[in-house]
């Protein structure tokens, strides 16, 4: 694990112990790069991530700092003003603007989708049957069938 020099005796603080400075046992031997609060290792924001090169950020300074890669455009962004999506554990960032723009193109695509499905297994319900009660409830598979076919372009 990486080691930090303690803000009291500037001796190394193992990141993978107690977060407790072994030489002067001082218990709140580490400091924000942001707001330079002394803190302790429960309070470092993300301390699975540290290592020796990274800044270290308190829980009221990290959130907003953090950098994430837009899904839809791929530009960086802070996480704090990203749109954030989790779906089935997986999370994904997005900028407002493009979320939102992802979100009206599924909704287009979706639309056009199940209107083709319900058009298309109507017109094959009718074709087998020649009966237009039969052709209603066969166009009726074309809502999930539709639905299926526009969920590649969910923001996900």
């Amino acid at each position: 694990m990486p080691a930090y020099p303690c803000i009291k005796c500037r001796a190394p603080v193992d990141t993978g112990g107690d977060g407790v400075c072994k030489k002067c046992h001082e218990h709140k031997p580490f400091k924000c790069t942001k707001c330079e609060q002394a803190m302790d290792i429960f309070s470092v924001y993300a301390p699975e991530k540290l290592t020796f090169h990274k800044p270290i950020y308190c829980q009221r300074c990290g959130p907003t700092t953090e950098l994430v890669d837009c899904r839809q455009c791929g530009i960086s962004l802070t996480r704090s003003n990203a749109v954030e999506v989790q779906i089935k554990g997986k999370q994904d960032f997005y900028h407002p603007e493009c979320y939102s723009k992802q979100t009206r193109v599924f909704r287009t695509v979706r639309t056009l989708a199940v209107g083709a499905g319900l058009l298309v297994c109507g017109y094959i319900g009718y074709m087998l049957s020649h009966n237009w009660p039969v052709a209603l409830l066969l166009s009726l598979l074309g809502l999930p069938l539709g639905t299926l076919l526009a969920r590649p372009f969910a923001p996900h």
